[in-house]
């Protein structure tokens, strides 16, 4: 019994210790992101602008076959406490009668508790969407103060096009689904 311990937790350290390496794919173009997403074609990203006009980071969007990845990335001492994102046909988006967007009613959402989030990714699958959409990443955000605490709240948003010429100054951006066929090699 001694021995099948022993043998079973240096199977156990063995695997822990290995490393997959990412694979490379001739003809594709992909790249790996932060968390190992091997993304097809291009990824998109913006900033992500708290208050209408600071930059607090930035969002970015691709694909690998299967799945659409939008990545909410905070810097410095900027942290999220809600996020909320609208990923679709750009005539779905969630808007009051005035044409304002309504991030309470946008499909993916998460919420964060202290010490909260400086980095976040919603994975929605591709069969879900049309070939081009729009993206609207909406997050509720705090800057921390030296001593931890709250020093200022702010809504933010991707940077892109706004709802409405004169409304509220929430935006959205337009994304399309990236390739990832082999369409660059000789056989295709």
């Amino acid at each position: 019994m001694q021995k099948l311990l022993i043998t079973a937790t240096a199977l156990l350290l063995t695997l822990a210790g290995c490393k997959k390496d990412t694979e490379v794919l001739t003809g594709k173009t992909h790249k790996t992101a932060q968390g190992g997403i091997s993304y097809c074609g291009n990824t998109q990203q913006v900033d992500l602008l708290a208050g209408q006009t600071t930059n607090i980071g930035n969002v970015t969007v691709g694909n690998d076959e299967n799945f659409l990845y939008v990545t909410y990335q905070a810097t410095g001492s900027w942290y999220f406490t809600e996020l909320h994102l609208f990923v679709g046909d750009c005539d779905s988006k969630p808007v009051n009668k005035a044409g304002n967007p309504v991030p309470g009613q946008f499909p993916y959402q998460t919420a964060f508790a202290s010490p909260y989030s400086q980095s976040y990714t919603f994975v929605i699958p591709l069969s879900d969407l049309p070939a081009c959409y729009c993206v609207a990443a909406h997050a509720a955000t705090i800057k921390k103060n030296a001593k931890g605490g709250v020093a200022q709240s702010e809504t933010a948003w991707g940077n892109g096009i706004r709802f409405v010429p004169k409304g509220n100054w929430g935006m959205y951006f337009n994304s399309c689904k990236q390739d990832c066929s082999d369409c660059g090699l000789p056989e295709c």
